[in-house]
């Protein structure tokens, strides 16, 4: 069989497998049984090697074996299909915008040129709080964002970065994140293991990342905790750096429109925050500025990972989860190094990880439940 379709790297995670593949730098988890036909796959001959060898598997049924055949082979030359990036020449322009804001974090001043007031709309909001006046400051780095031939372009000092799909602005809003994190901690991208899409707070010893699908109650449940003693290390973009620790990056906490009377009863001046429309699926949307000093000269180690799961008719819960299910919501959305060495040393820091699901209805459960996750 095709032997140089193995996975680059496989990790056992719980019960599951976590499995990276350098030419598509894909992370894919998969469970025991999937994992047990994975390795007679790779080592059977052909198709009728395999059929005749995973017939001594237990509970599988004959009539399935071929199926199995088909799709594990679909899947493999997927995940081995190396990814071609666009050429950064083809989109390099000079930059001429009429919008642009100056911001200033951790003794870092930065600019960021917009396009447009839709560019602007998606990005500023969350580093309104760190504007500062444009006569008092010289940027250290100017970035420019502009919309040429339908793509998203990031430039840096002038200097192309990438082009993104618009309909991808995501991908624009990681990227210059990563951008910002190497001015921030002046550094390149190469000491940075991912991007999680995920927040995490610290109790000044070590930190706790939070996770969950979109109207959980992620965000809204990080702004708690941070009213309520636990200081703010990321929001909804958390960077772990080559030395398995999770580090601050400086955007304010996105509360969705639902849950302003929630964060008004901890904080009142939360009324008088600005507004700002982020689409059908999203609403109204609040920031919460952070309450705390973030620290940039400092790294948290993290040994926790926790699901959060609000509903107002959710029973209180909170209780060790199956990796699979974590991993499935934290993987798709993160940035992750494409890098070999940076893969190993992030499986090696995945499986350390105790995942943990939290399902609740009362806030104050919620709060105490999680305090007691801290050893320290």
């Amino acid at each position: 069989m095709k032997t140089n379709w193995t996975p680059t790297y496989t990790k056992g995670v719980g019960n599951s497998f976590l499995l990276w593949f350098e030419n598509s730098n894909s992370y894919v988890v998969i469970d025991s049984f999937l994992n047990q036909l994975l390795h007679f796959f790779l080592l059977a001959k052909d198709k009728a090697d395999f059929l005749a060898s995973t017939k001594s598997i237990e509970g599988i049924l004959e009539s399935q074996i071929e199926t199995y055949y088909d799709e594990i082979y679909n899947f493999l030359e997927r995940c081995n299909t190396i990814q071609k990036e666009e050429s950064p020449t083809s989109k390099h322009k000079t930059i001429e915008v009429d919008i642009s804001h100056l911001y200033n974090i951790n003794g870092v001043t930065f600019k960021i040129n917009y396009g447009s007031s839709v560019i602007k709309s998606i990005i500023h909001p969350q580093l309104a709080y760190l504007s500062t006046a444009s006569n008092l400051k010289t940027p250290q780095h100017t970035f420019g964002i502009l919309l040429i031939d339908s793509h998203l372009c990031l430039f840096n000092n002038d200097e192309f970065i990438n082009a993104y799909p618009k309909k991808d602005y995501h991908l624009l809003q990681g990227k210059l994140a990563m951008q910002l994190l190497c001015a921030l901690y002046k550094n390149t991208e190469q000491n940075w293991l991912s991007t999680f899409h995920a927040s995490t707070v610290t109790n000044g010893k070590e930190a706790i990342m939070l996770i969950g699908n979109s109207g959980k109650g992620k965000s809204t449940f990080t702004a708690l905790l941070t009213l309520n003693g636990f200081n703010l290390v990321a929001d909804d973009l958390t960077p772990l750096r080559d030395d398995k620790k999770i580090y601050s990056y400086p955007a304010a906490i996105s509360i969705k429109e639902g849950a302003f009377n929630t964060i008004e009863t901890y904080n009142p001046n939360f009324k008088t925050e600005k507004e700002y429309f982020f689409g059908p699926k999203k609403g109204q949307v609040k920031f919460l500025k952070p309450n705390n000093k973030q620290n940039f000269n400092k790294g948290y180690a993290c040994t926790k990972i926790v699901c959060i799961d609000y509903n107002k008719n959710n029973k209180n819960s909170l209780s060790i989860c199956n990796p699979e299910d974590a991993l499935n919501t934290l993987i798709p959305e993160s940035w992750l190094s494409p890098d070999k060495n940076h893969a190993k040393q992030l499986l090696d820091w995945i499986s350390q990880i105790t995942f943990y699901n939290l399902s609740y209805s009362d806030t104050d459960f919620a709060l105490k439940e999680f305090s007691s996750l801290f050893n320290s």
